[in-house]
């Protein structure tokens, strides 16, 4: 057995960590304290964080509105009855996605404030359980609508800034949900041997069966299908052959082996990601996002280009033209080609 170096700290250099830190964190706590104005938090505890555009705007008017609510008290005096009171108000002016937006924004505050400040106290810890409940409470849960292209770029960004094996999976997962309009269970059951080259159309085509036993093909870019083989390779050191899963789960730390992706480790992860995104302000707090999402988004993608309702159906299979309707949402404005959709070309 070798012998394992440790680099440990002597006692005078861990007294000189411990100093530093409780200096800083001394220091940081005057600052709180010694708030006089919105502009003075903001300068000290939001800006300066590494924060996307769409995120900062939504901290920022969430923690105004309480600072302003409360007639300018910093956050260490902030209770549970603020937080009711900003959002009633927020509520009545605005709706509640508006509301449900700056209490998703506050709480994200907060986690960064108890980060740097542990001894500050987290009005939402410790809340009564229903007004817990009835400020995360996700508005306008019958909202299934589709992505604004603002948000899809948002949504792509954060995913690309995960270099991980797991990461990279979810990314690719979401490019081929939003580029073919695959139903989860779908993508999980493809493999390899399903994509075939269409060589009249210059084309990789991805034929399986779906929902209600019906046929499939789809147009698949050859960016995404490039990004399978390459994640299989990543993940196995091998190229994929004709009966391997197009996207895999990871090894997990009981040692269980990777194995297809199945449909509910799929849903929470994206699930997950949305929400992630609702929470930083980059994707409407209203909008019930699941995969589905993906799917509404790619065939209003289709609606956009041009393709008639009836088009729209057939590249669906939905066998009744009403519900095909009900997945558009022809409000959003968007690119119209699948790529263009990911950014990754014409």
């Amino acid at each position: 057995m070798g012998t394992e170096l440790v680099t440990r700290l002597t006692r005078e250099e861990a007294k000189a960590r411990m100093e530093k830190y409780f200096a800083g964190a001394a220091q940081a706590f005057a600052d709180l304290m010694n708030v006089r104005s919105f502009d003075d938090l903001e300068r000290r505890f939001i800006a300066g964080r590494g924060l996307s555009p769409g995120t900062y705007a939504n901290y920022t008017n969430a923690v105004k509105k309480v600072f302003e609510s409360t007639g300018g008290l910093t956050p260490v005096q902030w209770t549970a009855v603020d937080i009711e009171r900003a959002y009633n108000r927020e509520r009545e002016r605005n709706g509640i996605g508006t509301a449900y937006g700056l209490v998703m924004g506050v709480k994200a505050f907060y986690r960064g404030l108890c980060a740097e400040l542990p001894m500050v106290s987290n009005p939402f810890d410790g809340m009564d359980e229903g007004l817990y409940k009835r400020l995360h409470t996700t508005p306008n849960s019958d909202n299934l609508g589709a992505l604004y292209q603002s948000e899809i770029d948002s949504l792509l960004t954060y995913l690309r800034e995960n270099r991980t094996l797991k990461g990279r999976q979810t990314r690719v997962m979401v490019e081929l949900l939003l580029t073919t309009g695959l139903r989860v269970s779908e993508m999980c059951h493809a493999r390899f041997g399903d994509i075939q080259r269409d060589t009249d159309k210059g084309q990789y085509r991805l034929v399986g069966i779906g929902k209600g036993n019906k046929p499939f093909d789809l147009a698949l870019s050859d960016y995404v299908y490039g990004e399978l083989r390459q994640l299989h390779k990543a993940q196995f050191k091998t190229d994929p052959t004709r009966d391997r899963a197009v996207i895999y789960s990871t090894a997990n730390y009981n040692g269980k082996e990777p194995a297809p992706m199945s449909r509910n480790v799929a849903w929470k992860r994206i699930v997950g990601i949305g929400n992630t995104l609702q929470e930083r302000g980059e994707i409407r707090a209203d909008l019930k996002f699941s995969p589905h999402t993906l799917r509404r988004t790619y065939l209003t993608q289709l609606l956009k280009k041009g393709l008639t309702v009836s088009a729209v159906q057939k590249a669906a299979r939905h066998s009744s033209l009403n519900t095909t309707a009900r997945y558009l949402d022809d409000d959003t404005d968007t690119v119209p080609f699948a790529e263009q959709i990911i950014g990754v070309g014409a």
